[in-house]
């Protein structure tokens, strides 16, 4: 009796071992296929780009002056420290209420 017990035992894990396996090669396949770590990377460029924005709205007074161009140049790291100098005390352009 103990001997089947045993040999039930090492069965289980055998098949358990083998179905780790299993999924473990598939899992790969799977994530190509259905362009899974694509997404992951897209998802974690959308989610730097809002986390330049959320900085550059926080700055307050400057973000009028920031573009959309300069926007996409953070995102992309070109020129990530520059930011339009103009503020809101420049607006000279503005008529009288």
């Amino acid at each position: 009796m103990e001997d089947l017990v045993k040999a039930s035992i090492g069965a289980f894990i055998f098949y358990i071992l083998i179905i780790i396996i299993i999924f473990l090669l598939t899992r790969a396949f799977w994530c190509w296929y259905w362009k899974i770590n694509k997404r992951v990377q897209i998802l974690g460029s959308i989610d730097q780009r809002l986390a330049d924005i959320q900085r550059l709205l926080a700055q307050g007074n400057t973000v009028n002056a920031v573009m959309t161009d300069e926007i996409s140049n953070i995102a992309s790291g070109v020129n990530s420290n520059k930011v339009a100098q103009q503020t809101i005390d420049d607006d000279e352009d503005l008529p009288e209420l």
